[in-house]
């Protein structure tokens, strides 16, 4: 197994890299800078690059890969979602508003991603991380719809290999929760159903250390990243249990995704505290080879 730094020194200090998303057609990862409000572009992986960055008048919480039109990616802001044009680097009017009920100045989106069906599945966070009043909505015909409630931060979230499962960290909780997932086939139902926790994240060396972004892999492990951690868990998906841990030169990491042709390589994003030194990347987007698994590739929302 081996750790690099792909890219350094774009995040702002105390900014907070997430969300990467890998998109094949164009051989690129993007990832934000939540609260340096950007977006990051790493472009050719396998090569040295240019990264290309794009600011936003508000903080951007997520990035999903859009079914729309190839050159473009959703963007979540704080309150709405807009498609992203990387031809004109503009963006566009909202596809996606957070409901009237919790459009609240002390509320924004947080992580989101789409299923295999195109839904867009995103959550919220209260900025003064309050119990309870986060939610995680979902995309139907009748717009943004929410799924889990009484949540402090709905956080890092993705499937089952099958699509049967849901799995959702909340991260004050330290918590991984899992819901089956039932479709109706031919209409737009979609039900989440016997809410149970997989798993307690505890990180011996650094007891403070929370949950963040996850992803799974091909065997139907959970990858996540412990924020104030400076590592990667891997999680069996049917006992909850820890399978091993991946140290990297960063306190703050806080999401993974696997990424490259052959969807084996593993990139994670991470917050930039500002202390910087020769073994430690703090900001930095790391790659992770040899992990003997691999990923999927992300789903495009529909809208």
């Amino acid at each position: 197994m081996k750790v690099e730094v792909v890219v350094d020194g774009v995040v702002s200090i105390n900014g907070l890299g997430e969300s990467p998303v890998w998109i094949a057609s164009r051989d690129e990862l993007e990832f934000v800078d939540i609260r340096g409000k950007a977006l990051h572009v790493v472009p050719t992986l396998n090569t040295p690059a240019a990264v290309r960055s794009y600011q936003f008048p508000k903080m951007a919480c997520c990035g999903v890969l859009s079914a729309s039109k190839r050159d473009t990616l959703l963007v979540a802001l704080e309150d709405s979602v807009h498609e992203f044009n990387f031809v004109n680097g503009e963006l566009g009017d909202p596809v996606f508003v957070l409901p009237e009920n919790d459009r609240d100045p002390m509320k924004r989106f947080n992580d989101g991603k789409a299923d295999r069906n195109g839904r867009l599945w995103i959550g919220t966070v209260g900025l003064k991380k309050e119990k309870g009043v986060a939610k995680l909505y979902c995309s139907t015909n009748a717009g943004l719809v929410p799924m889990v409630d009484d949540l402090t931060i709905a956080n890092g979230l993705d499937w089952s290999p099958d699509g049967s499962v849901l799995y959702l960290v909340d991260s004050p909780e330290s918590c991984i929760y899992a819901f089956d997932v039932t479709e109706q086939v031919g209409n737009d139902e979609i039900r989440l159903e016997n809410k149970r926790v997989l798993t307690r994240c505890v990180c011996e060396e650094f007891p403070d250390a929370l949950p963040d972004g996850l992803c799974v892999d091909v065997d139907g492990n959970l990858w996540v990243a412990m924020y104030g951690g400076g590592c990667v868990f891997q999680i069996c998906s049917k006992t909850g249990e820890k399978l091993r841990t991946v140290s990297l030169p960063a306190c703050r990491t806080s999401c993974p995704v696997f990424a490259g042709p052959n969807l084996d390589q593993m990139y994670v994003t991470s917050g930039n505290n500002g202390a910087e030194t020769k073994d430690n990347k703090p900001g930095a987007l790391f790659r992770i080879t040899d992990l003997g698994t691999r990923g999927f590739p992300p789903h495009a929302a529909r809208y």
